[in-house]
């Protein structure tokens, strides 16, 4: 494999791109759940029960619109 100085077609330059943006996004999704645990150890144990049950809520909600979650199964051929 030869090491190339610059993307030879569009989708090369694109694929690139897509990369660089994936990183960008997972960085930033680190950066908010650190945030996020931090915020929430912070908590006193009331606010953090009542946090928890808002979450319960909207997970609950989740799966009513969705149903179950299921292990994927590939189709038989």
């Amino acid at each position: 494999m030869t090491d190339l100085s610059e993307p030879s077609t569009e989708n090369e330059i694109t694929f690139g791109k897509l990369l660089a943006l994936k990183a960008e996004l997972q960085h930033q999704k680190k950066d908010n759940l650190r945030e996020w645990n931090r915020w929430y150890s912070a908590l006193d144990e009331e606010t953090r029960k009542a946090v928890d049950e808002e979450i319960a809520k909207f997970c609950d909600s989740i799966r009513s619109q969705f149903g179950k979650s299921q292990r994927f199964q590939p189709r038989k051929k």
